[in-house]
């Protein structure tokens, strides 16, 4: 077929249907290639799709798992997520009763640390939690009552140089801060003993080389002051 166009084409005329035919061959070629990329393209952004699946089912496991109350909020700072162990520590049944809540109001936490996150600076916070404080101003219905001891530490979200929204993180350190006290009373019970009695009661290392308490008495009976012991006991 392709002799009897040859044979039908005026002189001058086979030249051109020649360059037409590697234009056709070009551009077949040129598409092949851009198809090739396209599938290529596809496939790489199927696989960084799967992978920022991946990545967020990992993440949501860890948020949900983890062991610290975790509290997302707006940049209005109203709440929009919460994980799990919010709702066990802050004794809520159901979430949905909580989003929305808002973090200014929020009683447990100063103006000033308050100004501070609006600011954009994060805040550490290490007091009690009143619970009847959030049943007196009807916060949100909880489980729990009286009074735990929390570690709360809130950072700002920042993107594009303004703040997005903030994270809260709270740790409930109630047994911490009982054993604590625990031993602060046990010590002041030990000291009141210690400097109340007539005679010379004292704590030293294994080896005697150093005196780590001794009784006021010392002072009595031996006529020389504690520091000095202390002193040369080092």
């Amino acid at each position: 077929m392709d002799g009897d166009l040859n044979q039908n084409l005026k002189p001058g005329q086979q030249g051109s249907v020649i360059r037409a035919y590697d234009e056709i061959g070009e551009l077949a070629t040129v598409f092949d290639n851009m198809t090739r990329q396209l599938v290529r393209s596809l496939s790489d952004l199927e696989d960084q799709v799967k992978e920022r699946k991946l990545s967020e089912t990992k993440f949501r496991a860890i948020y949900e798992q983890s062991p610290i109350a975790i509290e997302i909020y707006n940049k209005h700072g109203k709440l929009v997520d919460i994980n799990q162990k919010t709702l066990d520590l802050f004794g809520v049944e159901d979430k949905n009763v909580v989003l929305g809540f808002d973090l200014w109001t929020d009683p447990n936490i100063s103006a000033k640390d308050i100004e501070h996150l609006q600011d954009g600076q994060p805040i550490f916070v290490s007091s009690e939690f009143d619970f009847d404080l959030v049943k007196t101003n009807n916060l949100y219905p909880t489980t729990r009552s009286g009074k735990i001891y929390w570690d709360l530490f809130a950072i700002p979200i920042i993107k594009a140089g303004e703040i997005d929204g903030y994270l809260v993180q709270v740790l409930e350190v109630t047994e911490r801060k009982k054993a604590e006290q625990n031993l602060r009373d046990s010590e002041e019970r030990f000291r009141q003993i210690a400097e109340n009695i007539k005679e010379v009661f004292w704590v030293g290392s294994p080896d005697w080389k150093e005196v780590y308490y001794i009784s006021p008495a010392y002072e009595n009976i031996w006529g020389r002051s504690c520091d000095s012991l202390y002193a040369n006991s080092q």
